[in-house]
């Protein structure tokens, strides 16, 4: 898995730096890109043995670390409290991304790392915009399989046994199916909602010598959901994710894909990827995603909700409704929707006189209380 890491310019969080499979050192960055300045907290969805979360631990106050997976919470929960940290640091939750327990509006910077493409897509991304202040990150890491590089013979071979166990992965069915969809379409299958993030979302590709390949030409990939006006960016030629490894190496990488596909199975495909090594070592490079968005601010309605008088909670999400459609377009006909999906959890755990008082106090804390960023 890979790990994420977050360093500071003039305070603010304005570059987010990926770390790779076996590198001690950032392969890239992505200076400029400025989230809410907040080092309150960071949730590392989709967490695994916590690699993310340890490095974010570093930087901000509190890290959430979820997984669907007990196990994963488990080992995450052992490993994180070996560093030293203050165990009321973190919060550990067994859950999906796409259902997270945590609060609207509590994140300032959300990461799924090498994860993505287990979920539901489309509806993790309404659970991460819901968790993201205004003006906070969106932090979404992918990296491919590995290629052979400056030897087609042996990553044609090597492409073969990727295919084998991608049509396994397919034959799976379920989630094991769309994973594998995803996985070969790329984040380029991950939609950007604009009613949920400013303009300018940044795609970045790192050149490492080889690009993101359909796992298997014969099944479909998802379909792509780039959007107008987010941002291509190119990182390019980038040689840290680069490394020289011999057969054994890739041997023992292949048998930690899941479903397994024996060495047996596939004998003939390693003694012709041996001999295309010729007991050299050959070079692999991992192709290489990021996304980066920032949570939308609701600007419009900053000076007007706080002096709303509602009878009812359904005028209050009329009124604040009317003011996004004067500031947000197209966007306007979901608004009521953002609304009652950040809102209604709250206003339903309480008592009928307080819930008007409360939805205003938590969209004037948690929306509106200071100005958009300039």
């Amino acid at each position: 898995m890979a790990s994420y890491t977050v360093t500071t310019e003039e305070d603010n969080i304005s570059t987010l730096t990926m770390l790779g499979p076996n590198k001690e050192q950032p392969a890239f960055a992505a200076p400029g890109f400025c989230s809410s300045n907040s080092w309150g907290t960071a949730h590392d969805v989709g967490a695994g043995a916590g690699i993310a979360a340890q490095e974010l631990a570093k930087r901000f106050n509190h890290i959430i670390v979820s997984d669907p997976n007990e196990g994963y919470v488990g080992i995450a929960s052992e490993r994180l409290g070996q560093f030293g940290f203050c165990k009321s640091k973190f919060a550990f939750l067994q859950e999906g991304a796409e259902e997270s327990s945590v609060p609207s509006h509590q994140v300032d910077l959300l990461t799924i790392c090498e994860a993505f493409h287990w979920t539901d897509v489309s509806k993790a991304m309404d659970s991460y915009a819901r968790q993201l202040k205004p003006g906070g990150t969106l932090s979404i890491n992918f990296y491919g399989m590995p290629q052979l590089i400056n030897n087609e013979s042996a990553q044609r071979v090597w492409g073969e046994m990727i295919e084998i166990w991608a049509q396994k992965l397919h034959n799976a069915g379920g989630i094991l199916s769309r994973g594998v969809e995803h996985m070969s379409a790329g984040l380029d299958s991950v939609p950007i909602p604009d009613q949920d993030f400013e303009a300018g979302s940044k795609r970045i590709t790192v050149d490492t010598g080889c690009k993101m390949k359909t796992l298997n030409s014969a099944l479909s990939m998802a379909p792509k959901q780039v959007g107008q006006g987010e941002v291509m960016e190119l990182i390019e030629d980038d040689k840290e994710w680069r490394s020289m490894r011999d057969v054994q190496w890739l041997k023992g990488f292949f048998a930690t894909l899941l479903p397994r596909v024996g060495e047996e199975e596939i004998q003939d495909l390693w003694s012709a990827l041996e001999s295309f090594a010729d007991g050299q070592n050959v070079e692999i490079s991992w192709p290489l995603e990021q996304i980066l968005s920032t949570k939308r601010w609701v600007g419009a309605v900053a000076t007007y909700v706080v002096s709303l008088r509602c009878k009812n909670d359904e005028e209050l999400m009329m009124l604040v409704l009317s003011e996004v459609s004067k500031d947000s377009g197209s966007r306007s006909r979901t608004a009521k929707d953002l609304i009652r999906r950040d809102y209604a959890p709250s206003i339903s755990s309480t008592t009928a006189s307080g819930r008007r008082d409360l939805t205003i106090s938590r969209i004037r804390t948690t929306l509106l209380a200071d100005p958009k960023p300039s």
